[in-house]
Order: structure tokens, then C-alpha cells, then sequence
């Protein structure tokens, strides 16, 4: 398993090598309050990070879509009136 930033990050393929990487964290400050820490590896552009965090967001909607579209043994077939 691959660490990023001391974090595992999940089976990859043998041999792969983690070149780059942005992270979100969800953290609780010390006074309770919710808060975002964005961090990226040292030395990545600005662009790219951008670059990373849209093929994120792209994946995980269409992931998301995927639960509210029906199998086609589930349709039902609705009459128009």
C-alpha cells in the first residue's frame, strides 16, 4: 500500500511510483470548529494541481451519477398521459 504525506493511499498497480499529489483533509481545529487543508506536493504547479483536483471531482460525480441511473431490468416503462 502507497503512502502520500504519511497517508495510505490505497492499492496501486506494482511498480507504480506516486510522482505528484494533492490532498483535501477535513480537520477539526482545536476549538471544535470544521476546517479544509489543501496541500500539494512540493514543487507541483499551481496548474496542475488544478489540473489533478478536476479529474478528481469529474471521477467522483460521475461516480455519484452512476448510483441514480437505473439497470435496464429496473426500468419501468411510463405511459404519457
Amino acid at each position: 500500500m502507497a503512502k502520500v504525506f504519511g497517508i495510505d493511499a490505497g492499492d496501486l498497480p506494482d511498480g507504480v511510483m506516486v510522482a505528484d499529489c494533492v490532498v483535501i483533509l477535513r480537520a477539526m481545529e482545536p476549538d471544535g470548529e470544521p476546517a479544509i487543508y489543501i496541500r500539494r506536493s512540493e514543487g507541483l504547479a499551481v496548474w496542475d494541481a488544478i489540473g489533478l483536483t478536476t479529474i478528481a471531482l469529474d471521477t467522483f460525480r460521475d461516480n455519484a451519477q452512476e448510483c441514480f441511473i437505473p439497470d435496464d431490468e429496473d426500468e419501468e416503462e411510463v405511459e404519457e398521459p
